[in-house]
């Protein structure tokens, strides 16, 4: 199978909240936005694939702060950064509340988007440790 274009759909409770987060607050590049009558759907560049939200989900259940999966999605949607310090900063200056977890591997911050999905972003790979992706 030759794929072309793969992508990650997430649908959404609050499609104008969601679509401003991704694309104001996190800066994401637009691919292509579609808008029907009371819906829509926003395809956002995510490195070699794209991130679509689309209208017609349910929040998710907040989150217990735990770092469990318990009462959420069973996935996260994380960006390998070079530099961790300037989206940190970047994100709370915008009002976004962040936790930042360190590991032998690296460190992340870990946040939500508006419809409750867990986000990370993660520091480059430090030492010998690697997180076995990159």
């Amino acid at each position: 199978m030759q794929i072309d274009f793969p992508g990650l759909i997430l649908f959404v409770e609050d499609y104008p909240a969601c679509r401003r987060f991704y694309g104001e607050t996190l800066g994401l590049a637009v691919v292509t936005e579609k808008t029907w009558d009371g819906g829509g759907l926003i395809a956002f560049a995510w490195g070699d694939t794209y991130l679509m939200i689309e209208s017609g989900g349910k929040r998710q259940a907040e989150p217990d702060g735990s770092g469990s999966y318990s009462g959420g999605l069973p996935f996260i949607l994380r960006l390998d950064v070079n530099d961790l310090e300037a989206p940190v900063a970047r994100l709370e200056m915008a009002g976004i509340g962040l936790e930042r977890r360190s590991y032998p591997w690296g460190e992340i911050a870990v946040f939500f988007d508006p419809n409750g999905t867990r986000l990370e972003l993660k520091s480059p790979p430090t030492g010998d440790a690697g997180s076995g992706v990159r």
